[in-house]
């Protein structure tokens, strides 16, 4: 993963204390998440993942960028596991673009649009918010005056999350 600068998510497993929160020294090492179906290859990236435990299991949401040299899919990806190290693979919710160097004119390995962490219960409905053209961040038909203003999006997740 390093020498392409791939990004992936991390875990460590922690002592549980009756319910209370563990002190840091109570948590094992630091180890690599496991996706079923994701590949963990230089220029595969997930930027940052959102989880949260509902309802019994974990709820995981990431920008996600599965690249080969000429060939890319970028999406907001979300999963479910029992103990937050092995995932069931992504369910794409999103569809996205993956991000440019303007200077270079060559890709990078993040999405133009990320998840807002905090998935959104009421109802019996369940809301993921996506920022749309997030700042910063291109796509090959844009540059610095040619972008869409960002935007939320709302996402209704409760197929996958209930």
């Amino acid at each position: 993963m390093q020498k392409h600068g791939g990004r992936h998510v991390v875990t460590a497993l922690c002592a549980n204390r009756g319910g209370a929160v563990a002190p840091h020294h109570a948590c094992g090492p630091f180890s690599l998440t496991h996706i079923e179906k994701y590949e963990l290859r230089g220029r595969n990236n997930i930027y940052f993942m959102c989880v949260e435990f509902i309802d019994g299991r974990f709820v995981g949401y990431a920008p996600v960028v599965e690249a080969e040299e000429d060939d890319s899919e970028a999406y907001i990806g979300l999963s479910t596991s029992a103990d937050g190290v092995s995932w069931r693979p992504w369910t794409r919710v999103v569809r996205s673009e993956r991000d440019v160097d303007l200077g270079a004119k060559k890709f990078r390995y993040r999405s133009l649009d990320q998840p807002v962490c905090g998935l959104l219960r009421r109802e019996g409905r369940t809301t993921l918010y996506v920022q749309r053209e997030v700042p910063g961040i291109y796509s090959p038909s844009q540059d610095c005056c040619n972008k869409p203003r960002t935007r939320l999006e709302a996402v209704d997740v409760t197929q996958w999350v209930a």
